[in-house]
Formats: C-alpha cells, structure tokens, sequence
C-alpha cells in the first residue's frame, strides 16, 4: 500500500482529549444557573437581568487567551471528526500558540503530523508532550506504536526505555520490545526481556507470542536447540501457530 493510500484509508481512530488548562469547570455555570433561577423566582425583572449579566460574563470570557485557545480546539476537534486534518491541524497550532502549557494538544497535533505523513514534525510534537508530562506511559505506548507503524523500531525501542519498570513488565509491552530489538538485529536484548517472563505452559495469545518470539531470538542468536524445543512445544500446544511448522523445518538437526 502506497503511503498516499495509507494516509487516505487512515480516518481519524479517536477523539482528542480536552485539555484541563481550556476547561472552567462546571462551577461558573453552575452558579449562574442557581443566580438566574432564584433572580426569576423572587423578580422577572431580576431574572432578565441576571440571565442578561451572565451571558455578557461568557461572552467576554471567550475574548481571553482560554476562551481564544479553547475556540481554535474546538473547531479543531470539529475539522478532525469532518477528516479534515490540515485544517484541524491549524487549529490546534493556533490554540497552542495561544497556550503552549495546554500540554494535552501536542500529542494531537503529533497524530495529525504523522497522518500527514510529516514524521519529523509529528516526533517533535510528542517529544515537546514528553518534556512537560514525562511519565505518561499511556501516550508514549500510544506513539512507540505510531513509530512501529512507520518501521522506525530503533527508535521504538529508545522509548521503550523511558517506560516505568511496571510498564514494561507487562506481557504485552514486553512482546512489542521484543519486536523492536529482532528487527533491528539485537537478539541477546530480546532474549533478556522475554526469558524471565516466558512460562512454557502458557497458552494465551500473548504468552504463545511471547514464547514464539523467544525462539525466534534463540534462532537469530545462533541458539538452534533452545529455539527448536520452544517451537516443538508451541506446536504441541497450539498447531500451526503462526510460521512454526516452517521455521521448525529450517533449523538444522544434530545427528
């Protein structure tokens, strides 16, 4: 697939998050609700001019930075629901030039850059998130997968290493380190991430992938008997799993 038909069949997957620095809360609203109903109960006059007083209060909060940037991301959000995306694009970078703290804007900007096919600048984007909130594994996870996409696995695996410990224990976290470091010719770290967390029992997706993935970094480590055991055992347990009976077939036997 051609990256133009990539970028076309690639409609937008999420919505973007509200960033809390654009939002008032509800307390403003809130209280001038409760005003305008007392106002009416005790005098129409009063409501009228209470409901009068609490749209002027709206309306001039949205002529300050907040309520400018909060606009742009609105009609941002608006123009990526449409596909539009150079378009929601220019609005999210209208509202971080107006608030560059709103942190939460620049991931989605950097999903915008990387649909546009623009990686230099989508990385930047990210890496500007990562420099305010550096222990948001959800949306770095979200952006290794973004640069796996891509086959930038080098620079996959450097993020990685900026996961907490917790992270990257998980299963799944682990099999995508793994990935990382046998496309990029680096066996032994796969070995020691998956070797400790590898049951040789386990049947579920991820721990068949897991073990699937352990031996082909055995293979690619030159360790042809640990890897021929590993895929014995898979193919036990679950057969034709993925390429095993093919990779069973090229490891050379011991006579």
């Amino acid at each position: 697939m051609s990256d133009k038909d990539r970028r076309d069949n690639e409609l937008p997957a999420h919505d973007f998050p509200w960033p809390k620095e654009l939002s008032q809360g509800l307390a403003p609203g809130l209280i001038w609700a409760v005003t305008v109903f007392f106002m009416f109960l005790m005098n129409w006059w009063y409501g009228v001019f209470s409901m009068a007083a609490m749209f002027i209060f709206f309306y001039s909060q949205r002529r300050t930075p907040v309520g400018q940037a909060r606009r742009n991301y609105v009609q941002g959000r608006l123009a990526y629901r449409k596909n539009n995306l150079q378009e929601a694009l220019d609005y999210f970078l209208a509202a971080l030039e107006i608030m560059p703290e709103a942190s939460a804007i620049y991931p989605a900007v950097g999903d915008l850059y990387f649909q546009l096919d623009d990686v230099a600048k989508a990385k930047n984007a990210y890496q500007q998130y990562f420099q305010r909130v550096s222990e948001d594994d959800i949306t770095r996870t979200w952006y290794i997968g973004k640069l796996m996409e891509r086959n930038m696995f080098s620079e996959a695996s450097q993020e990685f290493r900026k996961l907490s410990m917790k992270s990257r224990k998980n299963i799944q976290i682990g099999n995508l380190m793994a990935v990382c470091y046998l496309k990029t010719n680096r066996a032994d770290e796969a070995v020691r991430v998956l070797e400790p967390g590898v049951r040789d029992t386990g049947t579920s997706e991820h721990e068949l992938t897991s073990r699937y993935l352990l031996a082909k970094a055995y293979l690619q480590s030159g360790k042809h008997t640990k890897a021929h055991e590993i895929l014995q055992r898979i193919q036990q347990d679950h057969p034709n799993f993925e390429d095993v009976p093919q990779l069973l077939h090229t490891i050379p036997q011991k006579k």
